[in-house]
């Protein structure tokens, strides 16, 4: 009795929060001052002051991780005070980042003041050829993204989208999308090249109608460096059909929970 009603409704697993809405780590926007690339952090390797903390699932850490990397979400790290006083570098797998940026700005707050976020995640890691446990995918399967993610991706306002000749027709859906005049991958490495910020914090996303080689697209990595590269071969159909189901659930969650029937259970 006059206990006021929830303000909660459940979620699909597939629903992806409307843009604007806070990170799901923290409240708090994003620290970009939080970044640092792997050159940055490769002097710091090996001493004891510096832990890697990747918070990917324990199924993805224990298929493949960081040698000398320890597994814990950001829930975990508040708990760890021993940790305060170390370089805290947190990872995962360089998609979606921006909830990171906004989990590091939280740690600092909380009194873990030297907490960063490594650039591209355990896939610029590999890329650089740097020991794992585990066997590491090819470049392109690590940096495929799910209509989902590319959604993410599209999202900030940072990120550098780059569109294939064939998928300009997505360009209504990513009004951000920098329309590339050619297939091959001197003309990606030319917009890539002319695109390049000195400073700043971004993604670079390729949206193309099909699979690069892996080498291929490692080597357009290694030119983005210290900007992750990300690709979406996924199909227009694909896209446009993730959209319309979370265009429905936005929709419904605006309307907020099911109210019961009177008497109803």
């Amino acid at each position: 009795k006059n206990i006021p009603a929830a303000n909660v409704s459940c979620r699909k697993d597939e629903y992806v929060g409307k843009p604007g809405e806070s990170a799901q780590h923290s409240d708090r926007g994003p620290d970009p001052s939080c970044a640092m690339t792997l050159d940055q952090l490769s002097p710091s390797l090996g001493k004891p002051d510096t832990v890697l903390v990747d918070t990917r699932s324990k199924a993805a850490f224990d298929r493949l991780h960081i040698d000398g990397a320890v597994n814990f979400s950001g829930a975990e790290i508040r708990t760890k005070a021993y940790l305060a006083d170390k370089l805290v570098v947190l990872l995962d797998d360089g998609k979606g980042d921006q909830a990171l940026y906004a989990l590091c700005a939280e740690l600092k707050t909380a009194g873990f003041k030297k907490t960063r976020v490594l650039r591209g995640g355990l896939p610029a890691w590999v890329l650089d050829n740097k020991p794992v446990i585990g066997i590491a995918p090819n470049y392109s399967d690590f940096a495929s993204l799910s209509p989902a993610e590319l959604f993410q991706e599209s999202k900030v306002s940072d990120n550098t989208v780059i569109g294939l000749p064939d998928t300009h027709k997505l360009a209504d859906v990513l009004p951000m999308m920098f329309k590339a005049t050619g297939n091959g991958s001197e003309v990606i490495k030319d917009f890539i090249k002319k695109r390049k910020k000195p400073n700043g914090l971004r993604n670079i996303i390729l949206v193309a109608d099909e699979r690069f080689e892996n080498g291929q697209l490692a080597d357009l990595a290694k030119l983005a460096k210290p900007d992750p590269l990300l690709v979406y071969t996924g199909s227009e159909a694909a896209y446009r059909q993730f959209l319309r189901v979370q265009n429905a659930m936005w929709a419904k969650q605006a309307k907020g929970p099911v109210k019961p029937s009177c008497g109803g259970m």
